[in-house]
């Protein structure tokens, strides 16, 4: 399977790898003008999106600092070469759609639409028998 091999400050290894799906590393800084200097965060990600499992994977994820160095290498390996897994959370398809609902409903009021649901029209709907 296809891979990423992913080296923080020299020592900590992870490959990671999904047969069906999206694998992701991401690094995120934040910077609260706000707020004094120290309160900026680097963060990496290591995850996936399993299609075959149905499910969000995640191996690894924390703070970083400056000067941290991450190497990052695309590889092919065996699944028993894979880093052992932090979590698998299965994706909830109700709780989803309801989420995806709750937000389309705040972008509508946010952008002054009403939101209007079609009811089956008694005439022309037919049951399946």
């Amino acid at each position: 399977m296809k891979a990423l091999k992913v080296i923080i400050n020299h020592n900590k290894e992870l490959i990671c790898g999904i047969e069906n799906g999206v694998l992701s590393f991401t690094t995120t800084y934040i910077n609260r003008r706000e707020k004094r200097e120290d309160d900026d965060t680097f963060h990496y990600h290591l995850g996936a999106l399993d299609i075959k499992l149905n499910s969000h994977i995640e191996w690894s994820d924390g703070g970083l600092d400056i000067g941290d160095k991450i190497f990052i290498e695309m590889i092919k390996c065996q699944k028993k070469e894979l880093s052992k897994l932090k979590t698998i959370k299965k994706i909830n398809k109700l709780k989803d759609k309801k989420a995806k609902e709750k937000y389309v409903v705040t972008l509508a009021k946010e952008l002054g639409w009403t939101i209007t649901k079609n009811q089956p029209n008694k005439a022309t709907h037919r049951s399946r028998r």
